[in-house]
């Protein structure tokens, strides 16, 4: 960690300042980043790291170390007059610290619960996801060299390598945040960085009905999950709640006489009572290994994590048809769409309509900040946008936010799902043995009563949950 903390100060003492350009937009950025030089340049010469290294100091040592360090050297600065006005020494001093001992500006991003992913797309390209809504931060780092320090000392203590033999790589924060990071050759402008952050602990199926997302879809598909012994697929896009639905009805269902086991990559929830496995291709421990070793120790229920290659689908395919409860994810764009996945894996379609009960379609939207909600009545593009007639809402307003403190002027505070059921029936296996396109089996499951997801989006709008903007963006 030594070692991590020298080449830490190194980067944030020879970086180049932010370009002219930069300097002329934000003079005081640029005069705060030159201070932040000088003090960890100062701080690099003050720190005795053979005389740490030989003593054994662990790392919460030498962030005490450091810390005191940093506080003397602000310290003699203000007694010398030095320190320019317009900065605060408590935050100099803290941002000192964070660069050279911890994610330097990431700190801040991370401790910001209304944060939920951060994505680093170069020095001073920082985005960061709150609410559902992707936007440009305040954060920067001074250069390349000042990104690819932090990915180290996230992967280092790991005992993991990133370098040109192995450019890419996924790892975890203490906090259980998963994240990636690439850098050249593979990421062409420098390296970048993504983190995505997971609640404390999984959601349970209470927890749904408090924020609203407990629709008669769900309640439909709970009951698929605790009356059946079959394949069940929940699908939708990358960040669409799918482990997260997975785990609200794991938790519902796990019982002290039932043994599950889930094999994910990576594990972005700890359940007590589960036996969780993490997937590691590099020793072999592929979905397709773990859903056979799994198999020879008879459990009750099954979830992986996600089906991603013929292989782990077969294997999910057998687990159903020997009696156990699989749950599984897809990655498409609604429920119909999964099993036209499965049909393109290669998996037949006389074995789907054996083993598979259910498929869950998921999308997450925005809500209406209930600080700012707003009325109003649709015009008839509104409307037909919609698909609806005035006839179809009656008196019913619709609803959008102005924006306020409380949403940070955005109109929208928090998520909810919308969701559509697929259950399999005689005339859809049908339609899968005759190897019907999506299109097909979504009319025919609309004509035997499948609400889609526009439709659950339509009653949330009705409902003043949500805006029509949203419903339209994402169905």
């Amino acid at each position: 960690y030594s070692k991590l903390l020298v080449t830490a100060l190194r980067s944030a003492v020879t970086a180049e300042t932010l370009t002219g350009a930069a300097q002329s937009a934000d003079p005081m950025r640029s005069l705060r980043r030159s201070v932040q030089e000088q003090i960890a340049r100062e701080l690099l010469k003050r720190m005795d790291m053979k005389k740490l290294t030989v003593q054994g100091v662990d790392r919460e040592g030498l962030e005490e170390n450091a810390r005191e360090k940093i506080r003397n050297i602000i310290d003699e600065v203000i007694g010398n007059n030095r320190l320019p006005d317009g900065i605060d020494p408590i935050r100099l001093e803290e941002d000192v610290f964070n660069e050279a001992m911890r994610l330097g500006p990431l700190e801040e991003l991370l401790a910001d619960d209304t944060v939920t992913e951060i994505m680093v797309n170069g020095p001073d390209k920082v985005y960061i996801e709150r609410g559902g809504k992707l936007q440009l931060s305040d954060c920067q780092f001074t250069d390349d060299a000042s990104v690819l320090a932090v990915i180290e000392r996230i992967v280092a203590p790991l005992g993991r390598r990133i370098d040109e033999s192995q450019p890419y790589v996924d790892a975890r924060l203490a906090d259980g945040s998963r994240v990636n990071a690439i850098i050249a050759p593979l990421a062409l402008s420098g390296p970048t960085i993504t983190i995505r952050k997971f609640s404390k602990s999984a959601l349970t199926p209470e927890d749904f009905i408090r924020f609203g997302t407990w629709t008669h879809n769900a309640a439909e598909f709970m009951k698929l999950c605790v009356t059946l012994r079959k394949n069940i697929i929940v699908a939708g896009g990358t960040g669409s709640g799918k482990t997260t639905t997975l785990y609200s009805i794991l938790r519902r269902i796990n019982q002290i006489d039932t043994k599950l086991l889930t094999a994910e990559e990576p594990v972005e929830y700890n359940v007590d009572g589960i036996v969780q496995v993490p997937i590691n291709d590099a020793i072999g421990m592929t979905f397709a290994a773990a859903l056979r070793a799994f198999l020879r120790q008879d459990p009750d229920i099954i979830m992986l994590g996600e089906t991603r290659d013929l292989e782990s689908a077969e294997m999910a395919v057998q687990g159903s048809l020997t009696g156990h409860l699989v749950f599984t994810t897809l990655h498409t764009n609604d429920a119909a769409g999964a099993i036209t996945r499965l049909v393109d894996m290669g998996v037949e379609p006389f074995l789907i309509t054996s083993s598979l009960i259910g498929v869950l379609g998921q999308r997450l939207i925005r809500k209406i900040c209930t600080g700012c909600k707003t009325a109003f009545t649709p015009t008839d593009d509104d409307l037909a946008a919609l698909g609806l007639k005035r006839s179809d809402i009656g008196e019913n307003k619709f609803y959008y936010g102005k924006g306020c403190s409380l949403c940070q002027n955005t109109g929208y505070k928090g998520r909810k799902a919308i969701t559509e059921l697929l259950a399999m029936s005689p005339k859809i296996n049908d339609l899968i043995l005759q190897n019907a396109p999506t299109i097909v089996l979504r009319d025919k499951a609309r004509e035997l009563g499948m609400e889609t997801m526009r439709e659950d989006g339509i009653r949330a709008i009705l409902n003043g949950e949500t805006t029509m903007e949203e419903v339209l963006k994402y169905t």
